[in-house]
């Protein structure tokens, strides 16, 4: 193996860069190596240090001409092929080359690593070699282009955007959605600016810069247009970004962000006040999502091999996870091709609820018709849970929960009931509630409903049927599943319960539930609830049972049923919108009104 001289300065090993690519070095795919490894794994780390440092070292001319003496040892010009397999050789259609460094072979890709080269520049050393023998290269171009910028032009751009960031921009404390940069100089101009507008400005303050030398006498200043301007924006200041529009933004952020923003003539007491709040609220934030991980990754590691279905509750000791959300509705029928009268014509709606089983890569889509819709209040998000754990549990005896802080639909006493009545009937031998906080709401059902939302909007959708294999189809490994709650005609698959009225006479409410973000229950304890407001604060427990002697009944509530289509709006469907719908779905989608 070949050695290099290790009291060389550039050789000491903490040169973190060169080492990491080296080390993450993946296009040779040959298996020169020892062991069929990669060519490089035949040096030392500190031989290919020296090489690279080397090679760098040198002119463009004198890289050049090593690599071509390389060439000339190595190249087979002859006219006919010397393959020892054939016995009869063919006429040679192209030059080969072998490459070999220091005696040792290695593949074309390693070659170009080790002597910092490209593909198109040893491709055109060769060709050269091929023509003109070893001879120096030389430029056609006529050299550097004339009308460049020089370096103090580029200097003056950078310092415009700089101080353009700092009048206008703002350093956030924290993690920004949409802004992957660890860089302390990040700098976030406002939503409302726009690249162009910027330039615009550097342009009419070079024209007042230059007006001024001209009158002083002074040579005027060569200034970039707006594809340099921009080429050096991104080149030079990538840290300076203009702020995405953003949806679901946290309240809070946004309220600190501003305060830290509008700190500039403050005091340094106020800016440490103001700092010290966003401060505080993004570590609770950090924390919050890094327990989310945990119990993810946790739900991953024990719930290898299994699969969603039907099993009796409480029926495995087992801990599973799951998250729940629902989706922004969508609209059918829907083409693709966005025919113009769509635009002006409310289509049939359908409704999405998310049940994600993270510890599996699945998630069961509950998909709601306009007719069947009768809200998203507690009552219906409890019974597609209920319906969730009959059908597609996994008969855990644990379980957590995750969702946002929507009060009417997750954050609500009737769910808490809920949870509460399974494990005082064992259903669940204990069961975790743990809402994210506000703002910062991104979890696993938003993933697969992005996969679903992409397909949809590739898809025709005529009818129910259509959004089932937009669902099935929205991924190739099956994340996302469908379950129809009731078809266009009616035809029921997922009852709603009322679930208010049957727990009401039972439970007292918990009071201060907005604030609080972990609750959990426990068979050992019927009734009472366990509940903090932050994962790292001190635990509360209350009877929620109003008399712990009477409890309700591991029955069902009564069934609430859906209403249906109005007249006018079958009126509507069969005038408006039943020509957008394929033939045989027409009948389906938008049948003649009756009552």
């Amino acid at each position: 193996m070949p050695l290099c001289d290790k009291t060389a300065d550039w050789c000491n090993i903490q040169n973190d860069e060169e080492l990491q690519k080296i080390r993450s070095f993946k296009r040779c795919r040959c298996g020169n190596g020892p062991d069929k490894n990669v060519c490089l794994k035949q040096f030392e780390e500190e031989f290919i240090l020296q090489r690279r440092a080397e090679m760098c070292e040198l002119s463009n001319v004198e890289r050049k001409m090593f690599i071509m003496g390389h060439i000339s040892r190595s190249i087979n010009r002859g006219q006919t092929t010397n393959c020892t397999k054939r016995k009869a050789q063919k006429q040679r259609t192209r030059t080969s080359c072998t490459y070999k460094v220091d005696g040792f072979k290695v593949c074309r890709q390693a070659f170009e690593f080790l002597h910092c080269i490209s593909n198109c520049q040893l491709t055109a050393i060769c060709k050269h070699f091929k023509e003109n023998g070893v001879t120096p290269p030389r430029k056609n171009s006529g050299g550097r282009n004339k009308t460049a910028l020089s370096h103090s032009d580029v200097k003056h751009v950078v310092t415009f955007l700089e101080t353009y960031a700092e009048r206008n921009g703002y350093a956030l404390p924290g993690k920004t959605m949409g802004v992957r940069c660890d860089d302390s100089r990040m700098r976030l101009l406002p939503t409302c600016k726009t690249k162009k507008a910027i330039f615009k400005v550097y342009e009419q303050q070079m024209i007042e810069v230059n007006r001024r030398r001209t009158m002083a006498g002074h040579i005027p200043l060569r200034f970039a247009r707006k594809s340099s301007f921009y080429k050096m924006w991104k080149e030079y200041c990538p840290y300076i970004k203009i702020t995405k529009p953003k949806s679901d933004l946290c309240w809070v952020c946004q309220k600190n962000n501003s305060a830290v923003f509008h700190s500039a003539n403050s005091s340094d007491q106020s800016k440490r006040e103001r700092l010290a709040n966003q401060l505080d609220h993004l570590d609770k934030v950090s924390k919050e999502r890094a327990f989310y991980r945990s119990n993810v990754l946790d739900a991953k590691a024990n719930l290898k091999g299994e699969t969603l279905g039907i099993h009796a509750p409480s029926s495995r000791k087992m801990k599973s996870h799951y998250s729940f959300d629902f989706a922004q509705q969508v609209l059918y029928p829907s083409d693709p091709d966005q025919p113009g009268p769509i635009y002006f014509i409310t289509q049939r709606k359908c409704g999405i609820f998310g049940v994600a089983a993270e510890g599996l890569g699945k998630q069961v889509n509950y998909l709601i018709d306009e007719g069947s819709q009768a809200s998203k209040g507690a009552n219906s998000v409890i019974s597609y849970l209920h319906h969730f754990f009959a059908t597609y549990g996994l008969g855990e005896t644990e379980c957590q929960l995750n969702c946002d802080n929507c009060s009417g639909q997750n954050k609500n006493n009737y769910l808490l009931w809920y949870l509460s009545w399974r494990c005082m009937h064992n259903l669940h031998a204990s069961l975790a509630l743990h809402f994210m906080i506000a703002g910062h709401t991104k979890f696993s059902p938003d993933w697969a409903f992005g996969l679903l939302k992409q397909r949809y909007f590739r898809c025709f959708v005529s009818s129910l049927t259509d959004m089932e294999d937009v669902v099935h189809t929205s991924s190739t490994t099956g994340v996302n599943i469908p379950q129809l709650v009731a078809n266009e005609g009616g035809k029921v698959f997922v009852k709603a319960y009322d679930w208010n009225s049957f727990l009401s006479p039972y439970f007292r409410k918990l009071p201060n539930i907005l604030k609080m973000h972990h609750i959990r229950f426990s068979s050992e304890n019927p009734g009472m609830v366990y509940y903090k407001e932050y994962i790292d604060t001190p635990e509360q427990s209350l009877q929620l049972l109003k008399n712990v002697n009477n409890i309700p009944p591991l029955i069902l509530p009564e069934p609430i049923p859906y209403p249906g289509l109005s007249l006018k709006r079958q009126s509507y469907l069969y005038d408006s919108v039943r020509e957008f719908c394929k033939f045989e779905a027409r009948d389906i989608v938008c049948p003649a009104p009756s009552e």
